[in-house]
């Protein structure tokens, strides 16, 4: 079979699985976060070990998942866009039908395994809210000279959001580079600081529980 370069969903069936009961897993054991509306429409934050599993969660497992939230999965554009690589010599006419019934079997197994009333909400929240949303944090780690030639070590934190985010996935190594457009917050923080917001941060975290 074969699969244009430029289609999204490359992986094989078995790799697939494999690929998003791995993320499940994460998932629940906390070393993975799924988020909507933060720093990217879908923002996915999972380990740096598994990077073939990482690549199928962040190109295929994230634009399934969203597609299936906002209702947008559309089998017949797929068959479109495949068609066009037919005409271009790209694919046979039976590598169609077989790579539009993986990607369907992909995204059943997103719906049945992941997707969940909580999560529908979230989404659902984020997307109709007219609040801004997180769309980039990025942090610089410097040095302050005083007079007796000592250092002091700060953070500078810069902070932007926005009303609207992108729609597509970010991992947490591509987050240095989300766009840092909108409004703008830049404080420095010292270690003391940087506890001081940390202990009010889990004081929220407990009020939402």
């Amino acid at each position: 079979m074969n699969i244009p370069e430029d289609f999204r969903y490359q992986s094989a069936w078995e790799d697939f699985r494999n690929a998003t009961d791995y993320f499940i897993e994460c998932l629940r054991n906390n070393s993975a976060h799924l988020l909507y509306g933060c720093v990217k429409n879908i923002f996915i934050d999972i380990p740096d070990e598994n990077p073939v599993y990482n690549k199928i969660i962040i190109t295929e497992v994230s634009s399934l998942i969203e597609e299936a939230l906002d209702s947008s999965y559309d089998k017949y554009d797929l068959e479109n866009f495949l068609k066009n690589r037919y005409s271009d010599n790209e694919i046979h006419q039976k590598d169609i039908e077989d790579i539009l019934n993986i990607v369907d079997k992909k995204y059943q197994y997103i719906v049945e395994n992941i997707i969940d009333d909580e999560m529908i909400k979230r989404y659902f929240f984020k997307e109709n809210t007219i609040l801004s949303k997180l769309s980039s944090i990025k942090t610089d780690i410097n040095k302050y000279i005083i007079d007796n030639g000592e250092e002091v070590k700060y953070a500078l934190i810069k902070m932007s959001v926005n009303d609207k985010l992108p729609n597509f996935a970010y991992s947490r190594q591509m987050a240095g580079l989300t766009d840092s457009s909108g409004r703008t917050l830049e404080f420095v923080c010292d270690m003391n600081d940087l506890a001081y917001l940390i202990e009010q941060l889990e004081l929220i975290k407990k009020k939402l529980r």
